[in-house]
């Protein structure tokens, strides 16, 4: 387990074991032994002379069975609560574009087989609509099919004996020719037929210029990426694989073409275009996103931890140092708009330069999404009194669903205790963004905006995925807001991070495990660098007019810093329950000075 991040890394095996260092050149590991799960019984098929005669007749009807199990196993599957009823293959579309195997190539044992396809599959659930999902799937027989079930037995969907060769049905985003058959497609014009449907490219401006070297270097596949699944083709490209498209226009690659080619915003990578599925009956629904690559050291989040557990590990040996040093009384939206100082130390001063850079390139953000006033899914619109309401009644409505889940976990941590008995603060807390004016646009916004959403060059901040929080319809991501959604989601991340330093600090330390003993340098760290970010922030995106004047400003943050602690608190419920305190905390700190 990589500890800066929480990631669960592959088990060691008899490989040589390669990682790309961090930002400081280390990671930190706990190694430890993992109880050995019973390995999941592999559905056997056999077919006469090709693999794809699995995807026809009874084969395709057992194979449809063998679905279920499988993605309820995958974590990119976002329905494991809801429950698999049954599954079926709408659509297989070959994957076009690829040369046969060499006969005799050690690396491709599959010579004169069909390439890879792209199933579309439509999954019934045992509770609410049916989903769609995509699982590119191909034939690996020899050892390579081997060594993926021994290494990765998540990526093998079945056993499957092709005359007298034995292989395994696979999980395709491992096949460097399915993400290159993907990618190309993406530059074409034609249509790739299925049999009710279509894959069809939608190129942008850069595809000529990066499509053709990409194709031609190695793919890797990018590891941590739940929702999706990415793949880097050399240094070129990124292609994200949607596993659960949606009909109707997808918002990362609208918003990501719209910050490259109209706004000409330099700080996130351009689109270099989109696949399509296009059924014989309904809106096309995208399965493929492609944009440059941009080379960075590591994710925001990684970057800052890191950062800050230096910090921390000087507060454990000389706490006496920070025990007078305090922030004035207030919420940050109250501290970023006042004139007061932030204290000039150690712990704070290595991180004023980044939070002011990335407060910069936020309030740059904004600008350029409410920079062209004629394009209808872009102009900005004044806030009413009726979204005000909306926003209200939304936020009210999360609120009691958040605390059924939270009564239903089993061992609550006492701060989780406390929020269940603040329920008529919390409300009270929400209540007057209802009831007073707020002078602002909403805009198109990134939609789930946090540390882990932006790259570190090292020397700058590059901005990334625009789609928004996954599990949301596409019309709720592509409904407009008010630019401070993405800057209560970033100083939320703040709060995530100080609290993940701590938590590794105290480990490593040996205090017993718990951040307690850090909360005061890791509540000024918060506070400080919150206040530096949004006054960044405020200073480039003011004259822009895409947020509220200053005394009305305190008011709507507040709103959605609670509204998304209370969104966090109901993620980490479903997810990570021991984490529940985190968001926990971030809400009684912003009910501090409520009545």
């Amino acid at each position: 387990m990589e500890l800066f991040g929480g990631t669960e890394f592959p088990p060691v095996g008899d490989l040589p074991y390669l990682v790309t260092l961090a930002p400081y050149g280390f990671y930190w590991f706990a190694l430890s032994p993992q109880p050995t799960p019973a390995p999941r019984a592999l559905p056997s098929f056999r077919t006469e002379q090709r693999w794809t005669e699995v995807l026809t007749g009874r084969q395709l009807t057992r194979l449809q069975q063998a679905l279920g199990p499988y993605l309820s196993a995958q974590r990119w599957f976002r329905d494991k609560a809801r429950g698999v009823r049954s599954v079926s293959v709408a659509d297989a579309v070959p994957l076009e574009g690829l040369a046969p195997a060499a006969a005799g190539d050690p690396d491709r044992d599959d010579a004169g087989q069909p390439g890879p396809v792209l199933a579309v599959l439509h999954v019934e659930l045992r509770e609410g609509e049916p989903e769609t999902y995509l699982l590119p799937l191909a034939w690996w027989p020899g050892s390579r099919g081997e060594e993926l079930h021994r290494y990765h037995p998540e990526a093998v969907v079945a056993e499957l004996t092709v005359g007298e060769r034995h292989g395994y049905l696979v999980d395709a985003a491992r096949d460097e020719r399915a993400s290159r058959a993907l990618v190309a497609q993406v530059g074409r014009r034609r249509q790739v037929p299925g049999r009710h449907g279509a894959l069809a490219g939608v190129p942008a401006p850069p595809a000529r210029r990066l499509l053709g070297g990409a194709l031609e270097a190695p793919a890797r596949l990018v590891g941590g990426d739940q929702s999706n699944t990415s793949v880097v083709l050399g240094d070129q490209v990124v292609a994200k694989l949607v596993r659960q498209p949606q009909p109707g226009t997808h918002p990362g690659v609208e918003v990501g073409r719209f910050l490259a080619e109209r706004a000409r915003f330099p700080h996130s990578p351009a689109v270099v275009g989109s696949l399509e599925y296009r059924p014989a009956a309904g809106e096309p629904m995208t399965v493929l996103t492609v944009e440059e690559y941009r080379a960075n050291e590591g994710d925001g989040f990684s970057y800052v931890v890191d950062a800050l557990r230096h910090g921390l590990e000087q507060a454990a040996a000389h706490p006496e140092e920070l025990e007078h040093l305090r922030l004035a009384e207030g919420h940050v939206g109250q501290l970023a708009v006042s004139d007061h100082a932030v204290p000039d130390h150690w712990l704070i001063g290595p991180h004023l330069e980044w939070a002011t850079l990335l407060g910069q390139r936020t309030a740059e953000l904004h600008r350029a999404l409410a920079s062209d006033p004629e394009h209808p899914a872009f102009a900005p619109e004044p806030l009413t009194a009726t979204d005000r309401q909306a926003m209200y009644q939304a936020s009210r409505a999360l609120l009691r669903r958040t605390l059924r889940q939270l009564r239903a976990l089993p061992d609550r941590h006492p701060l989780v205790d406390e929020v269940l008995g603040a329920e008529h603060r919390i409300l009270a807390a929400l209540r007057p963004l209802a009831i007073n004016r707020v002078e602002a646009p909403r805009i198109r916004c990134h939609g789930d905006y946090h540390l882990g959403q932006v790259l570190w060059t090292g020397k700058d901040f590059v901005i990334i995925d625009f789609e928004g929080e996954p599990a949301r319809s596409l019309t709720y991501r592509r409904i407009k807001r008010p630019a401070l959604t993405d800057v209560a989601g970033m100083v939320r991340s703040f709060h995530y991070a100080g609290q993940l330093a701590a938590a590794q600090v105290a480990e490593q330390l040996g205090t017993g495990g718990g951040p307690d003993g850090l909360q005061g340098a890791v509540t000024l760290w918060y506070q400080a660098v919150a206040v530096v970010f949004l006054r960044a922030y405020l200073e480039v995106a003011g004259p822009a007019r895409v947020v509220p004047p200053p005394e009305q400003l305190p008011l709507l943050l507040d709103f959605l810093l609670l509204d998304k602690a209370i969104y966090e608190l109901g993620y980490e419920a479903n997810s990570r329950p021991e984490w529940t305190w985190v968001p926990a905390a971030g809400v009684l700190e912003l009910l501090a000075d409520q009545p």
